[in-house]
């Protein structure tokens, strides 16, 4: 079994997602207005980091996404993750999400053998 909850030192173009829903309905919010889109990350020892988001289509589906980058998941353990967004008429934060990184064999590029 796959745990999609868990990466690795290292790894890149893990996407993060998350959708903004009206608590009143449990519907999705339309973010088409959004005027700020970030993720917070929060290492395993306590320091954090944001990064601004894009929409997954126009905004009218409530989904925002990052994908990492080379250098993002540096630290292992368990981090934390959450959405932000500004809309003219709402400024919040969305649910956090918690997933594991792990230390990798792979340190480098790999070596023939003889």
């Amino acid at each position: 079994m796959v745990d999609y909850n868990t990466f690795h030192v290292g790894d890149s173009g893990i996407l993060f997602k998350f959708r903004a829903i009206k608590a009143e309905d449990l519907q999705p919010m339309d973010i088409s207005t959004a005027t700020e889109m970030y993720m917070l990350f929060k290492k395993p020892d306590g320091t954090s980091f944001y990064t601004e988001a894009q929409f997954s289509t126009d905004g009218s589906d409530g989904y925002i996404q990052y994908t990492s980058i080379a250098g993002d998941l540096d630290t292992v353990g368990t981090w934390q993750v959450q959405g932000f967004i500004t809309l003219p008429s709402f400024s919040g934060r969305l649910e956090k999400k918690k997933f594991k990184v792990e230390s990798s064999l792979y340190t480098g590029e790999f070596e023939e053998t003889p």
